[in-house]
């Protein structure tokens, strides 16, 4: 089996969308039956990460669009292509084109708000010659159906991966906490993008709720982990509420500093409305941290729908407050065997058995 795989970004990439690319190119290797995985990126941001086996990164297609349109269809038109992966509805047609030029099958993975709104009759289209689905949450499949047909036999619910090896607890990083001056504080943690188009990772409903946890825990820090176009607007907003000296903007932050922050935090808490899954909420229950998540929106599969940490309407102030003062005062998080549910092991195993579907289906 000789996979193509199109990607907005991958090795290279930040964020959720980049680790679950990087974590489903894995997986494709490590299937039995692949011979080889191609994949194309549609941008690199840092260094990229080593590759697996049998897997070829194609760096040069991330220079710009006509360069990667062009190294799609090059790579298709030389054929040996059986399957294509395409990685984002944004890519589809570019998947569709190299399918007409290869006449491979296109598997198409979903994530979140990119497919939960109707696309146009023209996404609709093209989805006509998609032959098989994967998403990372049922709510995506679930608003995806809405809009569009998604035939039930062919779409794999295969939600986000954590390496449990690489995020454990461990002991909290002094030198981080005098860095940020955060000594003798209790600390609420968010890790997100700072997005001013959606604002809806819920750094907004924490800062507003922050003065009244204050006044029940004065002690209480709040540190904001990310980037993005609407960070300057959330520092003006803790300045007018009164609150630069409790809540700390740290930017972006490398993984292995990122495993600090988690240790550092006696609560993760991100209340968003617009998460197809959220992968963070598994990095900060790996590190031994519990979580408040949103119960509006894919955030609850990752608790398992409650299981593991506290679910807040957004919209609910009163809600977020007693959730924040429940888990700080009783803080409860899932034996860590149970984790197992997500690991990269169930992972792979979840994929391996949607390729081994799809090749049935293929026969």
């Amino acid at each position: 089996m000789r996979v193509l795989v199109l990607v907005t970004d991958a090795y290279g990439g930040t964020g959720g969308i980049a680790q679950y690319n990087r974590d489903l190119i894995a997986a494709l290797a490590r299937y039995p039956d692949t011979e080889k995985v191609t994949v194309i990126p549609r941008v690199i941001a840092r260094e990229p990460e080593p590759l697996p086996a049998r897997t070829t990164h194609l760096h040069g297609a991330s220079r710009g669009k006509l360069q990667f349109t062009s190294t799609v269809l090059g790579t298709a038109a030389r054929g040996n292509v059986d399957w294509i992966v395409c990685a984002h509805i944004n890519l589809l047609p570019a998947a569709v084109a190299a399918a007409a030029l290869s006449g491979a099958r296109i598997i198409l993975v979903t994530y979140g708000i990119e497919v939960w709104y109707h696309r146009g009759w023209i996404t609709r289209l093209m989805l006509a010659f998609v032959f098989g689905f994967v998403s990372i949450s049922e709510i995506t499949f679930a608003k995806m159906r809405a809009w569009t047909k998604v035939p039930e036999n062919r779409s794999f619910l295969i939600p986000n991966a954590i390496d449990l090896a690489t995020y454990a607890p461990g002991t909290k990083n002094e030198s981080l906490i005098a860095r940020l001056g955060l000594q003798g504080r209790r600390t609420l943690l968010t890790v997100g993008r700072m997005d001013a188009a959606e604002q809806a990772k819920g750094f907004d409903e924490i800062l507003e709720v922050l003065p009244a946890v204050r006044e029940e825990m004065p002690d209480v820090a709040y540190i904001a982990v990310g980037d993005g176009s609407d960070r300057a607007r959330l520092e003006a907003k803790a300045r007018g509420l009164g609150l630069e000296d409790h809540v700390r903007f740290a930017g972006y932050v490398d993984e292995a500093e990122k495993r600090d922050y988690y240790r550092l935090a006696n609560v993760f808490v991100m209340p968003s409305r617009l998460e197809g899954f959220g992968y963070v909420f598994l990095e900060a229950l790996a590190v031994g941290v519990p979580v408040i998540a949103s119960k509006i929106d894919g955030s609850r599969e990752a608790l398992r729908n409650g299981t593991w940490g506290l679910l807040v309407d957004p919209a609910r102030p009163d809600e977020l407050v007693a959730a924040i003062r429940s888990a700080l005062l009783d803080p409860v998080v899932p034996p860590r065997s149970e984790l197992e549910y997500f690991s990269t092991a169930s992972f792979e195993k979840r994929c391996h058995e949607a390729l081994a579907a799809y090749e049935a289906f293929d026969k």
